[in-house]
């Protein structure tokens, strides 16, 4: 059972990878269900609860569904019922494969699960190097439809996504391939950690090579035979290094533009996988397993590493505020560039959501619509979704409780995790336990400052790995009582029930949006009712009908349409520029020019509103 839990779990990763990460509403909306789905039948049958749950994950548990109900109390006051709902079924989502995970294994499983684990990672590195050297087998020539190609972004569309992915899996990797039992697991653990850092390159992100760095420190501070993962950390740096030299000597690789050059690329990958499998099963370093650092020389070195990079970031730290402090830079020639500043949006997107939090510092602005204060922000620089900080969105949109419950819901099994690491007396056991540790606290790192949360495949890497390395000792539960699984399977069913709506409104949309681009207007339109009428409060869904009503030219129905859209969702721009459009072909010109200038004060700054686009429309009107 435990066995088949696992494989289930770690194939439910793989497929949610990818799946672009299941960021998208019906892909993760799935996954959700899918793991309440099983969590009722387990429960219904006997087969969970099976363990006991540690006082940091029950915390952790408690964090997030009091998130999760928080999130959906804000439909009082939100600016989007939509989104603030999709916003708590995430949370809720979350917790319940914490729940799984707690339920289903025991710090005596912790192991097995996590080679299952490092292994799903492992291939979805691979694969995304594949999506660089040989994107035609993937069918990933515009890696996957990301607006950059020069970064890695395949499979999550996203390279900080891919690049915090690669960080975690050296993370999981790194302890195995010192202190796995078996040779050839330690092999191919060192094999997939002398790839993770190359994919960690080539997306040029910053805080993934940062995490890359925590990880090598933090992982041979907590590991029992330093000095064996401190040696196979440097092998793996070599082989990393050899495959980033060569990436360098083919540029199209780089950059991704093109494929020359692969050849070689390809041939150095394959060296450093069969020479690191060489290393591990020959293991000539493989002595130093007897040697043993004291502890206090172990915390006086750690000490000491922790207080290198403090005086490093403070000799660094005026020039790096400066170029933090400048915003976005022009790309140059060589996108390795960008690890050596801190240019980007981040400091105006980060400034608009201390901002909505100063405005409404207790109830948030609701989840999900920070979207709508960036827009009306005088700084707004681009189309953005997200504050690019878990804890400052959560200030902004859910206000001071809901940043207090996510900061409480992963300190929590972050600190289960570090405290389940002095638990053990077995050297494997505590290495594989500070390799989960070290996974989540990449991941509450990166979160920081990247939408990490949103990026489903990512968020439920970090928790598995969190929850796992929390789990308590202790020996399976007996076969749980009939109140409990009624209790649990009655929360399970509720789960699922409020997620169909979703699911349903979102596939809908889909097809219409699919029949509509083909002409099949009937079809569009029908679908687009029944999205409608399946999640009323969408403002997606009445702006779909809106849209084909339009080119039905059905223009009453159609501005009743976009009307309701406006009303669901007032401070969104794109509603009341499609009334206003249809509100001219009807020719209501006053109020045409009061919804324009409604979308224009909700968004000054968007391109279509600037004077060189509005003569450049105008140009090509008829």
């Amino acid at each position: 059972m435990t066995i088949g839990l696992a494989v289930l779990i770690a194939s439910g990763l793989l497929v949610a990878a990818l799946r672009g990460g299941s960021y998208a509403v019906i892909p993760r909306t799935q996954d959700a269900i899918a793991v309440w789905w099983v969590i009722g039948l387990s429960v219904a049958f006997g087969l969970l609860p099976r363990h006991r749950w540690s006082v940091e994950v029950r915390l952790a548990v408690a964090g997030l569904l009091g998130l999760a109900a928080w999130t959906a109390l804000g439909l009082l006051w939100t600016d989007s019922a939509e989104r603030t709902l999709e916003e708590a079924l995430r949370v809720l989502s979350y917790a319940g494969l914490v729940m799984l995970v707690a339920w289903s294994f025991g710090a005596r499983d912790r192991t097995r699960v996590v080679v299952l684990l490092t292994a799903v990672a492992g291939v979805v590195c691979l694969l995304a190097l594949l999506s660089r050297v040989a994107p035609e087998l993937l069918g990933t020539q515009s890696t996957s439809g990301s607006y950059d190609t020069t970064r890695l972004a395949y499979p999550f569309n996203y390279w900080n996504a891919v690049g915090c992915w690669g960080a975690m899996t050296l993370a999981l990797a790194l302890p195995l391939s010192a202190h796995a039992r078996r040779r050839w697991l330690r092999a191919a653990a060192l094999c997939i950690a002398s790839l993770a850092p190359v994919v960690v390159y080539l997306t040029y992100s910053r805080t993934a090579a940062l995490g890359v760095v925590l990880v090598v420190v933090l992982v041979v501070a907590l590991s029992p035979q330093r000095w064996f993962v401190a040696a196979n950390a440097l092998i793996a740096g070599v082989g990393a290094t050899a495959a980033v030299l060569t990436i360098r000597g083919a540029p199209e690789i780089a950059r991704g533009n093109g494929t020359a050059g692969r050849g070689s690329v390809v041939l150095v990958l394959a060296l450093v996988g069969l020479l690191t499998v060489a290393v591990a099963f020959v293991g000539p370093h493989e002595r130093l397993r007897r040697v043993r650092t004291p502890l206090r020389a172990a915390r006086i070195a750690l000490a000491g590493s922790l207080a290198a990079i403090l005086v490093v970031a403070i000799l660094a730290g005026p020039r790096a505020w400066d170029s933090f402090q400048r915003g976005s830079e022009p790309a140059g020639s060589d996108p390795v560039q960008r690890l050596t500043s801190l240019s980007g949006t981040r400091r105006l997107l980060w400034t608009a959501a201390l901002d909505s939090f100063t405005d409404r510092p207790l109830a948030g602005i609701g989840a999900g619509t920070f979207e709508f204060a960036w827009n009306r922000d005088p700084h707004r620089s681009g189309h953005v979704l997200d504050a690019h900080s878990l804890y400052l969105e959560a200030l902004a949109e859910l206000g001071i409780p809901g940043a207090l419950m996510v900061i409480a819901a992963l300190a929590a099994l972050l600190a289960g995790a570090l405290r389940s690491i002095r638990r053990q007396t077995d050297d494997t056991a505590r290495a594989v336990a500070a390799g989960c540790a070290v996974a989540f606290v990449v991941f509450c790192v990166t979160a920081g400052v990247d939408w990490m949360w949103e990026s489903t495949a990512v968020t439920c890497l970090a928790l598995v790995a969190g929850t796992l390395g929390a789990a308590p000792p202790g020996l399976p539960l007996p076969r749980p009582r009939w109140p409990v699984r009624v209790r649990v399977g009655i929360l399970a069913a509720v789960a699922i029930v409020v997620q169909l709506p979703v699911l349903v409104a979102a596939t809908e949309i889909r097809t219409s949006q699919r029949a509509a681009g083909q002409g099949r207007l009937v079809d569009a339109l029908s679908s687009a009712t029944a999205a409608a009428e399946a999640e009323p409060w969408s403002a997606s869904a009445h702006l779909q009908r809106a849209l084909v009503l339009e080119q039905l030219g059905q223009l009453p129905a159609a501005g009743a349409a976009a009307a309701r859209a406006t009303r669901l969702e007032p401070v969104n721009w794109q509603p009341w520029l499609v009334r206003g459009r249809i509100d001219a072909e009807r020719g209501n010109v006053a109020q045409a020019l009061a919804d324009v200038r409604r979308a224009r004060a909700l968004n000054p700054r968007a391109p279509i509103f600037q004077p060189g686009v509005a003569r450049a429309l105008a140009a090509r009107s008829p």
